[in-house]
């Protein structure tokens, strides 16, 4: 009796396996089918890669073997010489800090200095926002989607603004609560190698785009190699931050919607 009761309780415990395995295989495929459906946000820009200033122009890109200057970036003037130069858009990072609102820095130890407010009332819509969130979460979104509301109907720029995150439940909740609000996915790793461990991590960035309906995403040129730029092309990639003419060429060739770059000049044909 012990033994046919062990052999039943075995059986059945192997039809569970079969049905979550079964199972998880139709999630995926369907995440998979979902994935390859996707495609890029539109931007009213000319079509091809544009070069947008990271933290602004602010001068402190002294060459590929120096330290970055990061004494003027985040700066109204900073992003004023990005219009002066050309730039059609900058990159600029944001803390949410309740009452106060969104602070423009890039550490959270750095002053509260300049509000993101300021900055939209000061460049308008003379240029393109992404905006890298540093502390958006689940604990501050509803007060983060109130505080968007509030200044978007004060100013008239939503279709120029991308807001980024990797933290990818509060970013898809702030998307879905404004329409016509961009937002990028940042993705940090994407291993190519062959092993389970990366195919495994490749999987769930993919499955985490298919779910929560990102149409954009982005990562550092360390990260977007040959598998990164053939599995999200149908997206909007977003890449930073590149300095270096021959990369910006080749990454343009790929299909890279927007680079971000330290350069106060840009090279020879490449487009701000």
């Amino acid at each position: 009796m012990v033994r046919h009761g062990a052999t039943r309780t075995l059986r059945r415990a192997s039809w569970i396996l079969v049905a979550v395995a079964l199972a998880a295989a139709c999630l995926v495929l369907a995440l998979e089918r979902r994935f390859a459906a996707l495609t890029a946000d539109a931007l009213d820009l000319p079509a091809g890669t544009r070069v947008w200033a990271h933290r602004g122009t602010h001068g402190g890109f002294h060459g590929a073997d120096q330290a970055l200057d990061r004494a003027g970036e985040n700066t109204l003037g900073a992003f004023d010489a990005s219009i002066a130069r050309g730039f059609t858009g900058v990159e600029l990072d944001i803390h949410f800090l309740g009452a106060p609102g969104f602070i423009v820095k890039h550490d959270p130890d750095q002053p509260d200095e300049l509000r993101l407010e300021d900055v939209f009332a000061r460049c308008g819509r003379k240029v393109y926002y992404w905006l890298d969130f540093k502390n958006l979460d689940d604990g501050n979104v509803d007060a983060v989607i109130s505080a968007f509301r509030r200044i978007f109907d004060k100013y008239p720029v939503l279709d120029r603004v991308l807001i980024e995150s990797g933290e990818a439940r509060p970013l898809a909740k702030l998307k879905g609560a404004i329409p016509g609000l961009k937002v990028i996915y940042w993705i940090e790793k994407y291993p190519p190698g062959k092993g389970i461990r990366p195919f495994l991590r490749r999987t769930r960035e993919r499955a985490t785009v298919a779910w929560f309906g990102f149409r954009n995403v982005s990562a550092s040129f360390y990260v977007s190699k040959d598998r990164f730029l053939r599995d999200f092309g149908s997206l909007g990639l977003y890449v930073y931050t590149v300095n270096d003419a021959a990369l910006m060429t080749a990454l343009r060739a790929a299909g890279v919607r927007v680079l971000l770059t330290d350069l106060d000049a840009l090279p020879d044909g490449i487009r701000p």
